[in-house]
């Protein structure tokens, strides 16, 4: 590892941390998505341990199902756009082998120096909570300006959890590539959740080690 005074030293220099940038990766796509899941937001819960011990079990297994189902739902109108865009869909995307057609000499031999291309996910949540139905006007105003806010159980990484493995082979073949989330409950006359995802996807390019 490299001395932390040398660290500090190169961080500086503009000019050598875009050139080991660039020998890192060749090219970078960004894409951006946004999700509706219509009504009450669903919170995470272990599994259950079944009749006899024997096994075990989800109890929101099937709403989680239908979360899977909408979202792979919306991901299809995106797909005409992304093949078209970048010679991939989102299924392909997931599953990790973003490749490309290279048919001359030239690029063969490039694709030879790319690794698996790889991809960081950072995801955005809103929980809208349903306002509860005997609350008066001026309340539910309140509630749906975000003025009043759900500070309740179920806690925030709760419903986080269900969403990041719900989408699980949906928009990531493992939930390391999110590499940042950031969530908030709200309360709403329209409960739903909604999800925003940036996915970066980048060929990097095959070096057993950066140039000093």
């Amino acid at each position: 590892m490299a001395s932390i005074e040398k660290v500090q030293e190169k961080i500086l220099d503009e000019k050598y941390v875009l050139d080991i940038t660039k020998e890192y990766y060749k090219e970078e796509n960004n894409l951006s998505f946004t999700f509706i899941f219509p009504g009450d937001p669903i919170n995470y819960v272990r599994e259950r341990a079944g009749r006899g011990h024997n096994h075990f079990y989800n109890p929101k297994e099937d709403l989680m199902k239908t979360i899977r189902a909408s979202a792979a739902s919306q991901i299809s109108e995106y797909n005409i756009e992304l093949a078209e865009k970048y010679g991939y869909d989102l299924h392909t995307l997931c599953n990790n082998v973003i490749k490309k057609a290279y048919t001359t000499a030239d690029q063969k031999i490039a694709y030879k120096k790319l690794k698996t291309s790889t991809y960081y996910i950072d995801m955005h949540l809103d929980y809208y909570m349903k306002i509860p139905t005997g609350d008066s006007i001026k309340t539910t105003i309140l509630k749906e300006k975000k003025i009043i806010r759900p500070a309740i159980p179920p806690d925030l990484d709760n419903y986080d959890k269900f969403i990041i493995d719900a989408m699980h082979n949906v928009l990531y073949d493992d939930d390391k590539r999110i590499v940042s989330i950031d969530s908030c409950k709200y309360y709403s006359i329209q409960p739903r959740t909604e999800l925003t995802v940036n996915i970066q996807v980048i060929d990097v390019l095959m070096t057993n080690e950066i140039k000093e």
